[in-house]
């Protein structure tokens, strides 16, 4: 049941009383334990057209009908976001410690600039730490230990012990830096070991900050007795009410700034015996806390003041949206890896899709130090390392394997191209690989600039994790100011596609639509293509650009010259063998064959290959 907060604070919601299935009410309710979940800000302020200050907000307003009643968070709190670049997630400490969090759990995120950023934060933390199953390799302990972070703690509240223990996600080590004496048991192992810990320490009620997904949670719960709720969810799910499992209560209302949950547990003799819940949703029309909103803005001008400063300017688009760089080659991305592949005078550069992160297209002009930093917000430094050929092939073989399902790991490279089939099983999609212009040989050796993450197995890349180190993170560049240091040096850059990813196969284009389909992916475009006297017209620069050529507009003509990296090229004019709606110019299919590229249309679908 969705409650709007629409009034000021101190205006009292009216709580839904939804029945416990499965749980017995054997005894009058003698105290009532309210918890007010969860965080998962991702080192955000804000989000959309609501925000932590509006959070904040309704917190407050439920302590003033519950003063027990205690905010806690299910981890994913300290990255990653522009602002954690510049303040290492101290912000959201800051936040939370003047919020009056109880307890964070620990998410996979805690970790993306690394474990020692992460136990400088719990330091920092007026509340504590918590996690069952992120341990140390060294001493068996939970990790982070040695700054505060417990396995479990007991509060009282309301005159009730509650024990809060988390739950990280079991791919951790994969998707994140935690460095290399972390390791993560399994969930019910984890749970199994900690319950029971939690009630001989005296706990009447055990709670899990969840960092794991609903469907995972549910699973647990069936598996493991003794959990009387389960709050937060690793992938954002929105539940309107809680499920009952196993006479565990799930709760789990997203991430960031969209809702508030208000679970109330009903305790009998020292049992959870029934629950109340209000999901509290956030709106733009949400009031905001003064305090909160006064931190924002202190933030916010202490990020503005560093990172206004422009640091060059390109001369064509850059790509920096999240979806496109999972996909398929960019300009952006291919500035990147040159610059990963130069610092550290390696054969290769590689730079996986899901490090690129401003979500957005620079248009031609000046370029900010806010805009690399926001393009590249993760805390990863370049390493050089030696792999085999073989190695090497494995790597971009993986890049491919998820292609079209928006997977982190897909490729962009420097110093390598290779053509790849997408409509072919995963692991031998590629063809034609060459690294410096030679084909690759398996038996060779190849020096590989690439960020921390990567070189530590990050996304799947296991594969690199045993390779020689020839300069590791500790003497490599920040891959943000690797980036802003050759962008001041070169003053202007033009970076664009350029073919070193050749897609040769599973690309599509539909009539009236805006849309260029590659491998189930979908890639928005500025102009449609139509069909005009049953002659299919293509998008010209979108089509010449996805395979790398290179176009000249000559505007007193309306003509456009097209080269392709393999050399063929052709001249369109507007009229003649171009159409050109606006300022677009479509081509017809005989175009795009004397460019060397195959078209077979079928109705009003026209499909691309090589």
């Amino acid at each position: 049941m969705r409650r709007i907060l629409g009034g000021l604070l101190g205006v009292a919601l009216v709580l839904a009383s939804i029945p416990a299935v499965g749980l017995a009410q054997t005894s009058p309710v003698t105290a009532e334990v309210t918890i007010i979940h969860d965080s998962h800000v991702h080192g955000n302020f804000a989000s959309g057209k609501t925000n932590i200050a509006q959070k904040a907000a309704i917190i407050n307003e439920i302590r003033t009908r519950k003063p027990d009643a205690v905010f806690v968070g299910n981890g994913d709190d300290l990255n990653t976001s522009l602002l954690s670049s510049e303040f290492h997630g101290s912000h959201v400490v800051d936040a939370f410690n003047q919020m009056g969090m109880a307890v964070d759990g620990i998410g996979n995120h805690e970790f993306d600039q690394g474990p020692d950023n992460f136990l400088a934060r719990v330091k920092e933390s007026k509340f504590p730490w918590v996690s069952a199953n992120l341990r140390d390799r060294r001493t068996q302990d939970v990790f982070g230990a040695e700054a505060g972070v417990r396995k479990f703690v007991i509060q009282t509240v309301s005159g009730v012990k509650v024990g809060f223990t988390g739950l990280a996600p079991a791919d951790t080590l994969e998707v994140t830096s935690p460095g290399p004496n972390m390791q993560v048991l399994p969930y019910a192992e984890a749970m199994r070991e900690v319950v029971p810990a939690m009630r001989a320490a005296g706990a009447q009620v055990t709670v899990l900050l969840s960092h794991i997904c609903g469907a995972e949670a549910e699973t647990l719960a069936a598996q493991v007795n003794g959990i009387d709720a389960i709050v937060g969810d690793h992938c954002a799910d929105v539940l309107d009410q809680p499920k009952v499992v196993n006479n565990t209560i799930i709760s789990r209302v997203g991430d960031e700034f969209k809702n508030v949950g208000e679970l109330t547990l009903k305790v009998s003799d020292g049992r959870v015996s029934g629950f109340t819940f209000t999901r509290h949703q956030l709106t733009e029309k949400s009031p905001a806390d003064p305090a909160i909103s006064a931190l924002m803005t202190k933030y916010q001008s202490k990020l503005d003041a560093g990172l206004a400063q422009v640091v060059g300017a390109t001369t064509t688009p850059l790509d920096a949206v999240k979806a496109t760089n999972r996909f398929r080659e960019t300009g952006m991305g291919n500035f990147i890896s040159d610059v990963a592949r130069e610092v550290v005078g390696a054969d290769v550069g590689l730079t996986n899709g899901g490090n690129v992160r401003a979500d957005k297209v620079f248009q031609p002009g000046p370029l900010t130090k806010k805009d690399i930093v926001d393009t590249l917000p993760f805390t990863n430094y370049i390493m050089k390392i030696e792999v085999s050929g073989k190695a090497l092939l494995s790597a971009l073989e993986l890049g491919v394997s998820t292609m079209g399902q928006g997977h982190g790991r897909f490729l962009q490279v420097s110093g390598v191209t290779f053509r790849v089939d997408p409509t072919l099983p995963a692991g031998s999609r590629l063809s034609d690989v060459k690294v410096g212009g030679k084909p690759l040989n398996p038996q060779a050796s190849y020096t590989v600039g690439v960020n921390d993450y990567m070189a530590n197995g990050g996304d799947g890349y296991t594969m690199l994790k045993d390779a020689k180190v020839l300069v590791d993170a500790n003497s490599g560049p920040l891959v943000s100011t690797a980036v802003i240091s050759a962008l001041q040096k070169a003053g202007t850059i033009a970076p664009r596609m350029e073919g070193r990813i050749l897609i040769v196969n599973g690309i599509s284009l539909d009539a009236d639509k805006a849309a260029l389909k590659i491998a189930g992916a979908t890639q928005s475009l500025d102009v449609a293509p139509v069909v005009k006297d049953d002659v299919f017209y293509s998008p010209l620069r979108a089509v010449a650009e996805l395979f790398g050529g290179s176009i000249v507009w000559q505007q007193e003509t309306r003509s456009a010259v097209v080269t392709m990296p393999w050399g063929a090229s052709a001249t369109v004019t507007a009229g003649r063998n171009g159409y050109l709606p606006g300022d677009r110019m479509l081509v017809a299919p005989q175009v795009l064959t004397d460019l060397g590229i195959k078209t077979t249309r079928d109705g009003t679908t026209i499909k691309l290959a090589l």
